[in-house]
Order: structure tokens, then C-alpha cells, then sequence
């Protein structure tokens, strides 16, 4: 990832090139049907975001924030939150 903001943007195609994003604010962005198994975050914001659909299996987040998201028919397990 290039950026540490990321406003509007439109990931339903995924991350690229990124199984790993550290400290980054995602705000009002899209991931929507998204291939995001495996894909781990640690201090990670995101605010409104929309995951409806989004594959999340295997995927990983660590001190990571959902602020107001949506999550229609998303499965998250096998998935970890972790606080540490």
C-alpha cells in the first residue's frame, strides 16, 4: 500500500499486491465481493466502510477498528481478532 489514507476508493477487486497492511485509515472505502482471505491488518482504521459479500476466511486483524461498516452476508471464520 502506498498511502496511509485511503478515502473513497474502491478495493472490490481487492488489495494489490498486499497480504499485510499496518496502520493505514480506510474511510467510507469499498470492498464489496472483495478476495480478501489471508489478508491481515494491525492498527488499522476503518470508518464506513462497506464489506458486504467480501471473503474474509483465514484472514486476520490486530488492533483494528470498524467504525459504522457493513458486513451483509459475510463469513468470518475462520478469521482472529486479537487486542494485543
Amino acid at each position: 500500500m502506498d498511502s496511509n489514507v485511503y478515502i473513497e476508493e474502491d478495493f472490490r477487486d481487492g488489495i494489490p499486491g498486499s497480504t499485510r497492511t499496518e496502520k493505514v485509515l480506510f474511510e467510507r472505502c469499498r470492498f464489496q465481493g472483495a478476495p480478501l482471505a489471508e489478508w491481515e491488518t494491525d492498527g488499522v482504521v476503518f470508518d464506513r466502510c462497506r464489506f458486504d459479500g467480501a471473503r474474509l476466511a483465514s484472514s486476520s486483524r490486530v488492533k483494528s477498528v470498524f467504525l459504522n461498516c457493513s458486513f451483509v452476508g459475510i463469513c468470518f471464520v475462520p478469521s482472529s481478532f486479537a487486542a494485543r
